[in-house]
């Protein structure tokens, strides 16, 4: 598995946020709403910090999103389809933990 591809997957976090952009409609390109702005509830602004100072800048930076830091909001990045087989079977094994 390609290095860039471990570090991605590799955290709870990260894999959330990419199955989040996996599971979106693939024809609408629009960005997702995925980060909470500091001004939400405090619980979820400290999980925030940690997604906005550590995991999206590793994503952004690896290309596998776009992140849109004033927007709080990500999109597919231009390496995001080297993920998306790995993605869909995390997602499958997933439902079929819940099932």
């Amino acid at each position: 598995m390609d290095n860039d591809i471990s570090r991605a997957l590799s955290h709870r976090q990260r894999r959330r946020k990419l199955l989040a952009l996996l599971v979106s409609n693939p024809q609408d390109e629009l960005p997702i709403y995925l980060v909470n702005p500091p001004d939400s509830h405090i619980e979820r602004h400290l999980q925030s910090r940690e997604m906005v100072s550590v995991h999206l800048p590793l994503l952004d930076k690896l290309r596998f999103i776009n992140w849109d830091v004033s927007q709080y909001e990500i999109t597919k990045g231009p390496r995001f389809d080297e993920l998306k087989p790995l993605l869909e079977r995390l997602d499958d094994e997933e439902e079929l933990s819940i099932e």
